[in-house]
Formats: C-alpha cells, structure tokens, sequence
C-alpha cells in the first residue's frame, strides 16, 4: 500500500518573480538531477552563495542552499522541494551572465539573482501554507529592497540597480503575474539602495541560526546522514523551543532511524505549540499507522481533515488505515474523495485499485492500475500491483513482465524481486528465479523466506549443499519452524550425513508432535542405521501416513 510520510506541501506560494507558473518543471529538473547520483560528491554542491555577492551582510549566518542548473525555467528561480530544501534554478546561459569571469557587470542578470537569492535569505522559502496574494506582493517589495541593498554595496548605480525591474514580465499586470506594480517596487528597491548608500546597514535580520541550523539539518536527511540531521535539528530546537517544523521534520528523521515512539513524542509537541498543525497530525497518523495501530492513525487523520478539507494526504492515509481495518467502504469514500479533489493524481488510482483488491475485485483493481499508469507512466508502485493483481487472476507471465517494469523503474524495488522470483518459482524457471531471491538477500540479509526458496530451488537442482546453507541460515532466523528442520533433514540424508539428518527429523517431530512425515523418517533413517525404527514408523502410521504402514511387521523389533 503507499504510504505518504512527509505531506509538507511547501512549494505551493514558493515559486517567485519570473516563474510562477514552472513548479512542474522545476520538480522534473530536481528530478533528473538527484537521480542516481554519488550524494558525497553532490552534497559538495551545497553553498552559501558566493562571497563576492553576499560580503555586505556577511555570510556566516545565511541559511544554506544548492545551486541547480535547470533548462525548463527563465534565467533564475527561488524554490523549496516538498522536503523544504531550498534551491536556487538556474539556465546556463544565465548563469555565465553572473561569471566573476566578465569585465563588465550584468546588472540585470546580477540584480535577479540577488532578488531571487533574497526570497531564500527572507525566508519568504518557509512557508507550509498557501499564500495569499497580498502576501506575495509583500514578499517581492521585500525582496526588490534587499536586491537594492546587495547591488547598491556592488557598486550600481540607481539605473544600474533598477535594470532588472525594467527586464522582468509586465509587472503592470498585477493580477496575472501576482507582482506588485512596477512603481511599487521600484520604490522598495531604491529604499534599500539608500540604506546601503546612507546608513551602511542591511536593516533586516536575514536569518536566525535556528533556522540555518534546521536547513542542514534538512539536507543531512536528504543525504541519509539520520544522525547529523537529528543532532542539528535538536540544536535548532533547542535555540527554538517553538520551532514546530524542527520537530515535524526531526520526527520523520525518527520514523527513518524507526524510532517510532520518539518520532510521535515530536509530533505531539509540534501539535501542543501549534494546534492546528494538520502535517504534525498526518506524520503522527502514519506512524501509528506502521506501528498498526490503526483506530489511533484513523484519529490522526480524521483531525487533520477536520482542520483542513481538502488535504489529499491526509484521506490517502486515512484511506489506508480503513483499508487495513477492513472498512471498505469508508476507505473507498476517502479515496474517492481524492479522486474528487485532483481526478490527474495517479497515486489514488493505485490506492482505489488496492482497496479492490482486497477485496478480490480483480477487474475494478486492474482498471485503476491502468488509469495510474496513463496518468504517471513512471509510477513504479501501479506496476508493482499490476503484478500482484496479475498473480491473484492467475496471470503469472503478465505478472512478471509488471514487475520487470517496476524494477526497471527502480533498481532497488526489493518487493518487486522477491514476488519476480517467486513467480519464476512457481514455473519452476529456477534459473530465473536464483538471481532475484539473491538480490532480495543482498539488501535484506534476515529475509527468511527469501533464504527458503531459494534453498529450495537448489535442492531442485540437486545442489544440496547450497540449499543446506539456506536452510541452516533460516533457522538461524528462527527456530522454531518444524518444517526447516524437516526440509533440512532431507539435504542431509541426501549428503549421507545421516546422524545430523535424524537429529534434524527428531527436532522436527519434537517442535510438531503430530509431524507423521518426520516420525516416517526418522523410521527409516533408523533402520538404514541398523537401529530399531518401527515405533517411530507404528506412530507415522497411526497417524495416517500409509508408506509407513507396510514396513515394520506386527511384533518386529527391526
């Protein structure tokens, strides 16, 4: 089922000046760019921006951003992703307008820039909520002053500084653009150019060490560094003991270190200081949700939805709770819901598809897989269920080409691996089935059933010891399994190792008292060992196992 930890919706007023309309773009470059790459060497993209712009305030204190290139916007763009990562986006063409390299200064491309760089350091990037349009106008006069500051101590003149302005979309069209008008902002920005000229200071604080210390934090957890993220969060919260989002975001760093009872304490603090924190209530929800307390996480859910109708998070995971509690048709309402809300949103389609499944409506599961993947053909988890769906209609070829795709998608899909090889298993295409049960325990190394097949699949290739090793690491795992101690019983008589096999039979019949199998070969194993095996085969035979019957005659003591 998906699962949706982090429902931190920040980008929705995030997107300034020139490129209101590019979320979707800049989320395909943060994409194409994070995919698959070495996070050591990319995390030493990170900066604070360049000491040659930003020595006026100084730099020690400004909140860390990375520096993308991305070919889908114009020139520059403000951004935080939905894990509040703060960006600056940028076209190689632009950039290289702004190259320490030039002899002569690009006043508007610098001047953009530094606004855009000015959102960030304002921390305009912050917000959960969706902003009205009074505030965006508030936030570019705020931006165009500190752009005036920075160009004035760059040695621009007021023409030079106001450039940038001049250059931008119609700031006349007010309402479209959500921008102030141009003498408005012209205004602010020479307000700020004369502070720097005048009084020499910035006349804003641009960031407070708490928060600085939570974007690191931040981008620790985007890198997996989990202990250095949580050691800075508890920093930034200790210099803040309101600063509820350190809490959210140190929670889910708790839920990744599956810490889950101090990932809740975080929660439930961040809901006491903010009552209607509706993203403290979804994380705290699906918490409860993994630890299956699922009337809890139905709470969770139902509180954030109450705060806010339309939180599509927060029905998805309400809907998986009902779904897991087996209230269809409340899961269905709350999906349906979603759907309502954004009919282009693929993850519901599989939700919906997978509380029919559940159900065993193969059909209605299949046509929602169908519309998830028109929608999103890079949905990895619709072809993950496809291939589920596909085995419970006995669709085994179908299922496996599903879940190839779902691995081809991501490489590192282990559930889509192991369900391949159990569907090769059952076709007995054993070869097929011996590199992706492999796979499952390379990344898993305690995937006892993984170890079971794929001990299984050696003794059908009669490569006993091989599936020996498997059976013995299985009941390393767990000891009590009559079974592995049988199957394990039978490697080895096959090795003619026949003591260790009757100790494993005699285990087996011990764990399992009315094992008759195991009680018919210990018999045999006796008697192959010159020693009296009938009441062990008297008792296989009484209880029903026939082979077991015909061996021993009334009275022998063979």
């Amino acid at each position: 089922m998906l699962r949706f930890r982090l429902s931190l919706i920040l980008l929705s007023s995030t997107l300034f000046c020139l490129a209101q309309n590019k979320r979707k773009e800049a989320d395909l470059c943060l994409k194409n760019q994070l995919e698959g790459v070495n996070k050591q060497e990319y995390a030493s993209k990170l900066f604070v921006a360049s000491d040659r712009i930003l020595s006026p305030i100084g730099k020690s204190n400004v909140p860390n951003f990375i520096v993308l290139e991305c070919s889908a916007i114009n020139a520059c763009l403000a951004y935080t992703d939905n894990h509040n990562v703060r960006y600056l986006l940028y076209t190689k063409d632009f950039l290289s307008k702004i190259s320490e390299d030039n002899k002569v200064t690009d006043w508007n491309a610098l001047g953009i820039f530094v606004h855009e760089m000015g959102h960030h350091l304002k921390n305009h990037t912050m917000s959960r909520q969706l902003v009205v349009l009074d505030t965006l106008r508030k936030y570019e006069l705020d931006a165009d002053a500190f752009a005036g500051f920075i160009l004035q101590k760059r040695g621009a003149s007021e023409q030079q500084a106001s450039l940038y302005l001049e250059n931008e979309l119609d700031c006349s069209a007010e309402i479209q653009n959500k921008q102030p008008w141009l003498e408005k902002r012209k205004k602010s920005l020479l307000e700020g150019y004369k502070n720097a000229r005048d009084q020499g200071q910035l006349g804003m604080v641009v960031t407070q060490s708490a928060e600085s210390l939570f974007n690191k934090a931040t981008l620790d957890g985007m890198f997996a560094q989990y202990q250095k993220a949580l050691t800075n969060y508890t920093q930034a919260i200790g210099i803040n003991p309101n600063f509820t989002t350190a809490y959210l975001h140190r929670g889910a760093t708790y839920n990744e270190l599956q810490r889950s009872q101090e990932a809740i304490e975080d929660y439930t603090q961040a809901i006491q200081i903010e009552p209607g924190y509706v993203d403290a209530y979804n994380n705290r929800g699906i918490t409860q949700l993994e630890l299956q307390h699922y009337e809890e996480a139905v709470a969770d859910f139902t509180k954030a939805i109450n705060i806010n109708p339309n939180y599509v998070e927060a029905y998805q995971n309400r809907s998986h709770a009902y779904n897991e509690l087996q209230h269809y048709q409340q899961a269905m309402a709350d999906i349906i819901k979603v759907i309502s809300i954004n009919p282009e949103l693929a993850e519901a389609y599989v939700i919906r598809g997978n509380i029919h499944r559940d159900q065993e409506h193969y059909a209605e599961a299949m046509d929602d897989y169908t519309k998830a993947i028109s929608l999103n053909p890079d949905l990895v988890v619709a072809y993950y269920n496809t291939g589920l769906t596909s085995r419970s209609i006995q669709d085994p070829e179908k299922a496996i080409e599903n879940f190839t795709k779902a691995i081809n998608l991501k490489s590192d899909y282990i559930e889509a691996y192991y369900y391949r090889a159990t569907t090769y298993n059952e076709l007995e295409r054993y070869q097929e089935a011996l590199p992706d049960y492999t796979r499952v325990i390379q990344s898993m190394p305690d995937a006892l059933e993984a170890y079971f097949h794929r001990g299984s699949i050696y003794f059908e290739l009669q490569q006993y010891q091989e599936a020996l090793t498997d059976y013995t690491k299985v009941i390393s795992l767990q000891s009590d399994i009559p079974e592995m101690y049988f199957n394990r019983g039978v490697v080895l008589n096959k090795l003619q190792r026949y003591k260790e096999s009757l100790t494993d039979f005699t285990k087996a019949a011990q764990i399992k008292p009315d094992y008759a199998e195991a009680y018919y070969n210990i018999g045999i194993l006796k008697k192959t060992l010159k020693q009296n095996g009938c009441p062990e085969l008297s008792k296989a035979c009484a209880m029903g196992y026939k082979q077991a019957c015909t061996i021993c005659q009334p009275g022998s003591k063979k």
